[in-house]
């Protein structure tokens, strides 16, 4: 009796296409997507920051000290008038 030879059906390339698109874009989807849109009609300004740039921090306000709000005379050297 002789078999007769099945056809193997595809699906085991699909698989692999399917893991292989997924490994793809799991290494280069992130550039991909970090990359700005370029519009002709709309440049950005070099000013504005990326969205993956972060702003520099607010410099913050420090309240006033004490020795800073004292009104007592700060004590100089000064050389005596002479004459």
């Amino acid at each position: 009796m002789v078999k007769a030879k099945r056809k193997m059906f595809p699906g085991i390339y699909i698989v692999l296409a399917l893991i292989v698109a997924a490994v793809a874009l799991g290494f280069y989807g992130n550039r991909i997507a970090a990359q700005p849109k370029e519009v002709a009609s709309a440049p950005q300004s070099p000013a504005t920051p990326t969205p993956t740039e972060t702003p520099p921090p607010e410099p913050v306000a420090t309240p006033p000290t004490n020795e800073t709000l004292s009104t007592t005379p700060v004590a100089t050297e000064t050389t005596p008038a002479t004459g």
